[in-house]
């Protein structure tokens, strides 16, 4: 039995859209199989690395209303690496005891003191 040339036709059209089912299938398959093991690879929520370290400056000066708390809330970022210097130009401010009290206070935190002030060498140039 011969098979007309219509029905040849639709075989033909029939086995090329088979085809492409079964193409679109595999590259899915293959799609998914590689997002799997990509994301096995990283554990969820690891962070890659760790952020760049920052060194927070405060320059301190006297003794205010509310220092404590708003000097404290550098001991209490939400960052992982970072560091606290303040900076104080006389050793007699009265703001050092407090900085002192509070980086004791805060051990697991970076912290430390700069006191002293760099003289204006224009004045001594000019004489």
């Amino acid at each position: 039995m011969l098979i007309s040339n219509s029905a040849n036709g639709a075989l033909l059209v029939l086995g090329a859209v088979l085809f492409a089912v079964l193409a679109l299938h595999l590259g899915t398959m293959a799609l998914v199989l590689w997002r799997r093991a990509r994301r096995a690879a990283t554990p969820p929520n690891a962070p890659t690395e760790l952020p760049p370290f920052i060194c927070l400056l405060r320059p301190v000066c006297g003794l205010d209303p509310f220092d404590a708390e708003t000097l404290a809330s550098s001991f209490t970022l939400d960052y992982p690496n970072y560091e606290v210097v303040f900076c104080a130009a006389d050793p007699k401010d009265p703001v050092i005891g407090l900085v002192q009290r509070l980086i004791a206070g805060f051990p697991d935190v970076r912290a430390r003191i700069l006191i002293g002030g760099r003289e204006d060498h224009r004045q001594s140039q000019a004489e």
